[in-house]
């Protein structure tokens, strides 16, 4: 391999590393963001049933199914 490919193969790894690198941190920021919209959501329907608001309530509220409440409120009372 001549010195011109050897460049050129060696600016196709790094940037083939550099987008694997930028795709891992997008993906794991949309991860972090869905956990903390779910756990926002957990302790909306925790506060709401406190509150005295029934699971069917919740659930529409929040635009969620009535059973995901259910577990919610079990897992986390």
């Amino acid at each position: 391999m001549n010195l011109e490919k050897m460049g050129d193969y060696k600016n196709t790894i790094q940037h083939a590393k550099n987008e694997a690198r930028e795709e891992g941190r997008v993906e794991g920021h949309k991860e972090g963001k869905e956990e903390g919209r779910l756990e926002n959501q957990i302790l909306t329907a925790q506060n709401m049933y406190s509150k005295g608001f029934d699971y069917k309530t919740i659930a529409d509220i929040l635009n969620v199914k009535e059973r995901e409440v259910k577990k919610w409120l079990k897992s986390k009372g």
